[in-house]
């Protein structure tokens, strides 16, 4: 899984939301974007391929936000 193999830092849960970041404890220089969106494409990729045993015609649902305030510019590589 994404996440662990990177490693972004769990910050809070409340309720339902689980909030992360990068580049805390340890510092990742300019890697923050793309961590995670790497861990968001990850759980997004697991929610779209998750079946729930006892209503397998049913999808979970998944609220993925990311502030773009703090994407300054993006590169594809």
């Amino acid at each position: 899984m994404y996440m662990l193999d990177h490693c972004p830092y769990q910050v809070e849960t409340i309720g339902d939301a689980y909030m992360i970041v990068s580049g805390l404890p340890e510092r990742n220089g300019t890697r923050h974007v793309k961590e995670i969106c790497g861990v968001a494409l990850n759980i997004l990729t697991s929610v779209l391929t998750f079946t729930i045993p006892h209503q397998p015609h049913r999808q979970l649902a998944i609220r993925i936000g990311i502030p773009p305030k703090y994407i300054r510019k993006v590169t594809w590589i």
